[in-house]
């Protein structure tokens, strides 16, 4: 049997991350005499591809190549184009 974590500790872990910028408790729940945590981080990641057109959207195509996008950062209007960037790489 894994040692538990309990949520300070889970907590002191992210603290001391240099990537992590922010962290929060989204649900709490014991389930089976188990507590099931989801946590959300926002990490810090330090720009990339500033030299794109569409910076800081970018898509990876198949072969791992980096390419401008059309996200907007509209995450309604960004989904079909998220979607469809997925067909293309799927099929």
């Amino acid at each position: 049997m894994q040692p538990k974590l309990d949520l300070s500790e889970i907590f002191s872990i992210l603290d001391n991350s240099p990537l992590i910028v922010k962290k929060q408790v989204i649900t709490a729940d014991g389930i089976a005499e188990r507590a099931v945590y989801k946590i959300r981080c926002q990490l810090l990641i330090p720009p990339h591809f500033p030299e794109l057109s569409s910076h800081p959207h970018h898509f990876h195509n198949r072969d791992g190549e980096v390419q401008p996008s059309k996200l907007k950062g509209v995450p309604k209007e960004d989904l079909p184009v998220v979607l469809a960037e997925l067909v293309k790489c799927m099929f």
